[in-house]
């Protein structure tokens, strides 16, 4: 079994959503690999904005695989969300 698909599976078995930053022109690609929504990184507010939206600000974990560019600004404004707790239904 592919990575992608072992750690898509993995995620789903948790109930977990998987949210990705990435171009654009490549939001097909990671849905193909399995998550669940993307987000375009190149404006930071914005993208965090957008992830604490579809997430409901409840946001539990946050990886940061590349570390550049953006990708730092992004996982430090969402990661500010959990000092706030999760908003719970």
């Amino acid at each position: 079994m592919p990575i992608l698909t072992f750690l898509d599976f993995s995620f789903d078995s948790a109930g977990l959503t998987v949210v990705t930053t990435c171009s654009p022109r490549n939001f097909d690609l990671v849905k193909s690999y399995g998550a669940d929504a993307a987000f375009d990184y190149s404006d930071p507010e914005k993208c965090a904005k957008d992830i604490r939206e579809y997430t409901n600000d409840n946001l539990h974990h946050v990886f940061d695989c590349i570390s550049e560019n953006t990708s730092p600004e992004v996982t430090s404004l969402l990661s500010s969300s959990f000092s706030r707790g999760p908003k719970r239904p």
